[in-house]
């Protein structure tokens, strides 16, 4: 049982204000997702704030915001691990910050070759509103995974948030067209409909679940969403109604159990009881300690978990989840040497005692601001732990812990250079990188990767267009020349025919360049990661009105450094020269 006697009050009264705005925005993954806008607006603070130490500050004061950031450095790390990815992305979508759209990201990095991955981070990306990801995840997959159910439901998904109710009404008929009398595919119309179309077309949706709530082969997902949606509505007695139905089942699973104990406290149940049957589950299965603590963690009762684990027996406290369990709510605390010591110890995995020696004293050197024998330090550290991919992963994962970006791409840049087969770190470093604007980072960092998949098309268009972004030259190249290769290849690749376009467009031929695009659909080349290179090879055609509708459909604030460039020029080529006054003649 957790008692917390100091702030039991505090934080009983938090986390039932947290809980009661819970799963509101009940879009996404397929299980419950915890959301309230006073947290939501907290995220948008703790995403600007890069020191560590003011969240240790946070921490001490027991507030949540920094306790959930400081778990979220600590989650993230596990390169190559998708399992803990998707738990992080998992967490992050129940606590409604945007940052699960990454983690979504890094277990498609992982896995790339998988359909559920892509189709997971269309829909993260749909509940977050990010709707350039979500079109830009479905262009990337292959015609076969297009054609595929999954891919067609979340089209339909994709349409909705897109305004486009007549196509998503088109897909989902189409598609219960082909499955005619299949109540699974009914209830993913309902789904889909009561999470994404308006309110005034979901009705008939949530009467459609309640009935599949009562057949054995969609009862579990029916039940779920209905709760989600009873909480939505602030109709706690309901959910918690929906939610004994979903407790009860034999195929119930843990994040439905903490469903459950939302709706519970949403509807006045002390935390304590509504906790003591979940705590008793986990030491039975020790796997759900990690999703039980970041959820307890992110109601800002760090000490109240710190001392349950502590409280287990040693035996216990020493299996590997509860061990990562320890060392995330010791970071959430701020207690960072106290979580080195575990980490030194293996709790993260395998890293040489004198290379955690070595960041341990980096840490310390950076609070006493010698900023030079820290890089020292921490540089010496990756070269040691260099030999070992497991304890450069502990290097990365620590970094991170302690909200140090410089530090993990180093660690990212030594696994990408000794360790060219594990592209993740390379698809790591390429997010920052174009996060940050840094096109001459993306460029190594594509070079590299072609170094270690010279036959990976995507990474060749990738190394071919950021090349004739920083390298803009009016004559054929290597870069130029691999743009044709890969758009002959497949020329109906919207990808892979911008880049071939905007080789041509550098040669002179804009017309050349326009006809390329043309060949493609208009929502393809109408979709804002490639309107703007329509609109610069319009622009330069002299097709300006066409230009600047273009322009319009445009994701400017998702543009490189180099593309902003273009863009400029490109909305200059539409504009009228002026005319100049004829000179007076005497």
């Amino acid at each position: 049982m957790l008692h917390d006697p100091k702030d039991e009050l505090a934080a009983k009264r938090r986390l039932i204000a947290f809980i009661i705005a819970a799963f509101l925005l009940g879009i996404g993954a397929t299980f419950a997702w915890i959301y309230s806008a006073e947290l939501r607006s907290a995220y948008r603070h703790w995403r600007q704030e890069r020191s560590f130490a003011q969240a240790r500050a946070f921490a001490a004061k027991n507030d949540a915001p920094s306790t959930v950031l400081a778990l979220k450095a600590a989650l993230e790390a596990d390169g190559a691990n998708p399992s803990a990815w998707r738990t992080a992305a998992d967490f992050f979508e129940q606590a409604g910050d945007r940052q699960a759209v990454k983690l979504r990201r890094q277990v498609l990095v992982i896995e790339p070759a998988s359909p559920a991955n892509r189709v997971a981070l269309i829909n993260t990306a749909l509940r977050f509103n990010d709707l350039v990801t979500a079109q830009q995840t479905l262009d990337e997959a292959s015609v076969a995974d297009r054609a595929s159910l999954d891919f067609r439901k979340a089209s339909a998904a994709l349409a909705f948030a897109q305004s486009r109710p007549a196509d998503a009404e088109a897909l989902l008929a189409g598609i219960l067209r082909d499955h005619p009398g299949d109540n699974r595919i009914r209830l993913d119309r309902a789904v889909i409909i009561l999470r994404y179309a308006p309110p005034e077309v979901s009705a008939n949706a949530r009467a459609e679940l309640e009935t599949l709530a009562d057949s054995a082969d969609t009862r579990v997902v029916a039940l779920r969403e209905l709760t989600i949606a009873a909480l939505r509505d602030a109709q706690p007695a309901r959910a918690l109604a929906f939610a004994d139905r979903l407790a009860a089942l034999p195929d119930t699973s843990f994040k439905d159990l903490l469903l459950r104990a939302a709706a519970s406290l949403a509807t006045g149940s002390a935390l304590d009881d509504v906790l003591r049957p979940i705590q008793t589950r986990v030491l039975a299965n020790p796997a759900e300690a990690i999703p039980l603590s970041t959820w307890l963690l992110a109601t800002g009762r760090s000490r109240a978990v710190l001392a349950w684990l502590e409280s287990l027996p040693e035996t216990t406290r020493a299996l590997p989840p509860l061990r990562v369990a320890h060392v995330d709510c010791l970071n959430a605390l701020g207690e960072w040497r106290a979580a080195s010591a575990l980490i030194a110890t293996g709790a993260w995995g395998p890293i040489p005692p004198e290379a955690m020696q070595l960041a341990v004293s980096a840490r310390t050197l950076r609070e006493r601001g010698r900023a030079k024998l820290q890089e020292n330090a921490w540089n010496e550290a990756v070269r040691i732990a260099s030999g070992n991919l497991a304890s450069l992963r502990v290097l990365h994962r620590l970094a991170l812990a302690w909200g140090w970006e410089d530090e993990s791409r180093s660690v990212l840049f030594a696994v990408a250079r000794t360790r060219p087969d594990q592209t993740w770190a390379h698809r790591a470093l390429v997010r920052h990188a174009y996060h940050t604007g840094d096109t001459s980072t993306l460029k190594e960092v594509y070079r590299l990767w072609r170094e270690a998949e010279p036959n990976n098309p995507l990474v060749e268009g990738n190394w071919a267009m950021l090349t004739l972004l920083t390298e803009p030259v009016a004559r054929p190249t290597l870069a130029k020349t691999t743009a044709a290769k890969l758009y002959a290849a497949s020329p109906a690749n919207p990808f892979f025919a911008t880049t071939h376009a905007f080789a041509v467009w550098q040669l002179g031929r804009p017309s050349e360049a326009v006809q390329i695009m043309e060949t493609l659909p208009p929502e393809e080349r109408d979709a804002p990661v490639r309107a703007f290179y329509h609109a610069l090879f319009l622009a330069s055609a002299n097709r300006p009105s066409e230009a600047l509708r273009s322009l319009s459909l445009s994701a400017r604030a998702n543009l490189l450094p180099e593309e902003r460039r273009l863009f400029i020029a490109a909305y200059e080529k539409t504009q009228p020269k002026p005319v100049r006054p004829k000179s007076a003649k005497n």
